[in-house]
């Protein structure tokens, strides 16, 4: 039985015209279609490759799923159907959202498929399960990440939905940005602030006179491009209770340390290792010694010149040889260096 479709006003209002499927293309008519963008628990995008034989746009990537309204159903419904058509998913209708509509106006074929469609765009996210593609539409499917979705979408092997993929990809890069929690600490030598994730610390910034300039200070240090501030304050509270014991060098502190390495290179990560369990001062050549790099002295001023969480990493234990100070990358320098030296004799 042929598929009866809606014709619509360029503006998606109803003509009151139904047409066959069949004669949809040939004669250009505007109509309603689907596309469901299917994101898996590991944030990748699901592209499906069309059928050779399709007559538009055959082998290229593709949207997760899409077709066409049929007359009488909508654009939620039909989603539903064509993912289970298409992929084989049983879709849970909590999860399928409702993104934005886009039109597309394409003359294929020697002018001989004209295609004119209002386009509803979903997003589906869950658990992927096994996929059983329809082999008459499909002939593959693949999942990609946000870097690798951007890649394709420029190249010749995707089917050309240039204002979708541009409006997708900004919301993706909105769902996709990570939590980070940013918390302060007043100390006796000022105010500290620190940046945490779902790893633990990532970064700390000391010491400022205000509370207000140690905010902003953290808040330099995260890349709008990755997270997104939220509030925790029972998070931030545990924390700055863990960052004070760890200043007071408190030796009852039974806190397990969680530290955000991300941002860290090997050799970064053996310095701060290294330093983060030492109790008094060392020299740059026998830390250098430490880590089994006896010539890395220079190499461990760079490291500690960009230490991102002084304090838990204490860089400012580490002397030269003859016990002179030298530069401290925190606010206030020196002065800061010599008051937390100071400190260890006091405690």
């Amino acid at each position: 039985m042929s598929e009866l479709i809606d014709i619509l006003k360029p503006n998606g209002k109803k003509t009151g015209e139904i047409i066959d499927r069949e004669d949809l293309h040939s004669k250009g008519k505007w109509h309603k279609a689907i596309h469901v963008w299917i994101i898996n628990e590991k944030k990748e995008i699901l592209m499906q490759q069309r059928s050779p034989n399709k007559i538009n746009y055959p082998n290229k990537w593709d949207v997760s799923s899409g077709g066409h309204v049929s007359s009488g159903d909508n654009s939620f419904d039909t989603a539903i159907r064509e993912v289970k058509e298409k992929l084989g998913l049983k879709i849970n209708k909590k999860n399928l959202k409702y993104l934005f509509t886009t039109k597309e106006k394409k003359i294929l074929n020697n002018k001989t498929y004209l295609d004119n469609e209002i386009i509803d765009v979903f997003i589906y996210r869950d658990n992927i399960k096994k996929i059983k593609i329809q082999k008459a539409e499909l002939s593959d499917y693949k999942l990609i990440n946000l870097k690798q979705f951007k890649k394709i979408i420029q190249t010749p092997t995707c089917v050309p939905h240039k204002e979708e993929y541009l409006r997708l990809i900004n919301i993706l890069e909105n769902i996709f940005k990570e939590p980070i929690f940013i918390g302060t600490l007043k100390i006796d030598l000022g105010w500290i602030s620190f940046s945490l994730t779902s790893k633990g610390f990532l970064y700390i910034k000391m010491v400022y006179k205000t509370k207000k300039k140690a905010l902003e200070e953290i808040k330099k240090t995260i890349d709008k491009n990755i997270f997104e501030i939220k509030d925790n304050t029972k998070l931030t509270n545990k924390y700055s209770v863990i960052l004070k014991n760890i200043y007071n060098r408190n030796k009852n502190n039974n806190n397990i340390l969680l530290i955000d390495r991300r941002y860290w290179s090997d050799f970064q990560r053996s310095v701060y290792t290294y330093l983060q369990n030492i109790k008094t001062t060392i020299s740059y050549k026998d830390l250098a010694i430490g880590i089994n790099k006896p010539k890395s002295y220079r190499a461990i001023g760079q490291a500690l010149a960009k230490n991102p969480l002084p304090i838990i990493t204490p860089c400012h234990l580490v002397l030269s040889s003859q016990g002179t100070l030298h530069g401290f990358s925190v606010n206030g320098g020196i002065k800061i260096k010599i008051n937390l030296l100071k400190k260890i004799h006091l405690t």
